[in-house]
């Protein structure tokens, strides 16, 4: 049954259909909403809620239930996940699978507290110090917030590795109908190897255990070998960072979810993430009854990308027009894998709100 539901709403129902344990986080706009929720429906559930002092103890203490072996989710906004960096950055190392919600607004600083931007997109990606993997997903709307946070404690507690979803405040404060069903994502999760040291370096993905289950589990941020103590030769150095990047690397094919429509037969390539994805939608729709061959590309896995892919995916488009709600950030991905032989455009918009598409119209009209 559908249910007319608040994004944030949403995401917080999908984080409880799918099964989580823990939530740890401070209030901030416009994100609140979900620790607010959590903080009325977890003790009903005999689930764990706390409200912390600030963003990096919230992030600690997800990390920290995560390590048990918990489904563990915090949610935040832009000056609170600049906070949260470090903290997700020992979750890498540690390979701890946490799950964090960033309902992005206009910055920097303090910024635009509760106006729409997409200014998080490569801090999501590349927020933390060091080489080390990150998987983000970005919702279009309450459905894909739903079903995002549904499915990812289980891509997080898979790969062993934190997964950021990347919302906004439009998609967080629209409100629209929702079925609580499973998502209707292809991800593969096949069986791992169970192994009774807390680490291991030789294979991709293995079933390791938890804090609690009786394995001397040691948790460190520093380099460690499979028992977790600490390192500092080479070569085992070296294999621990290759295992953190590949685990990620060389599963992207499963990882890259994205929507797009007409690519192989249009000369015109719309690109946008998140709540963008209406407006290229539409710009599609309108170009086509004029005449143009033209199509939309969303990914909603914003990391991995995956490059080959995409670059079929485009073989035959000529333009690109990348439009953004910020100066140009999936835009430096989007010229790094397709720029060789398309000419790519650029339509960014950083006031704090989302253009009418008779405004975007215009704009690419004039460029073509």
């Amino acid at each position: 049954m559908k249910e007319l539901l608040q994004g944030n709403i949403a995401a917080s129902y999908g984080a409880i259909d799918g099964g989580i344990d823990f939530f740890a986080g401070y209030p901030i706009t416009p994100s609140s909403e979900i620790l607010e929720m959590f903080s009325k429906e977890l003790p009903k559930l005999g689930k764990i809620f706390i409200q912390m002092e600030d963003e990096l103890a919230s992030i600690c203490a997800v990390v920290g239930a995560s390590l048990s072996g918990k489904k563990a989710l915090t949610a935040t906004s832009g000056p609170g996940f600049s906070l949260m960096q470090e903290g997700i950055g020992y979750a890498t190392i540690t390979e701890a699978p946490c799950v964090i919600i960033n309902v992005m607004r206009g910055g920097p600083s303090t910024g635009l507290p509760t106006n729409v931007s997409q200014g998080d997109y490569m801090q999501s990606k590349w927020g933390t110090h060091g080489d080390h993997p990150m998987i983000v997903f970005s919702p279009k709307n309450p459905q894909e917030f739903y079903w995002l946070t549904r499915i990812s404690f289980n891509v997080a507690f898979y790969y062993k590795n934190p997964v950021i979803i990347l919302s906004d405040e439009s998609v967080a404060h629209m409100r629209a109908e929702v079925l609580r069903t499973l998502p209707p994502y292809n991800l593969k999760f096949k069986e791992k190897e169970k192994l009774d040291l807390p680490f291991n370096f030789e294979y991709d993905l293995t079933s390791n255990p938890f804090i609690g289950e009786g394995k001397k589990v040691r948790i460190t941020g520093l380099f460690h070998d499979e028992t977790g103590f600490p390192i500092n030769e080479k070569s085992m150095v070296e294999k621990v960072m290759n295992h953190l990047i590949n685990k990620i690397e060389h599963n992207k094919e499963n990882l890259f979810l994205y929507e797009s429509d007409g690519l192989e037969n249009a000369e015109i390539a719309f690109v946008g993430f998140g709540i963008i994805g209406g407006l290229i939608k539409e710009l599609k729709y309108i170009f086509d009854s004029k005449g143009f061959k033209t199509s939309f590309f969303r990914p909603i896995t914003l990391n991995p990308l995956d490059d080959i892919k995409i670059i079929n995916l485009f073989k035959n488009i000529k333009k690109v027009f990348v439009i953004e709600l910020n100066k140009g950030q999936l835009l430096l991905d989007i010229k790094r894998i397709l720029s060789c032989n398309k000419e790519i455009n650029f339509i960014g918009f950083t006031r704090g709100d989302i253009p009418k598409i008779g405004e975007v119209y215009k704009k690419i009209e004039e460029l073509l």
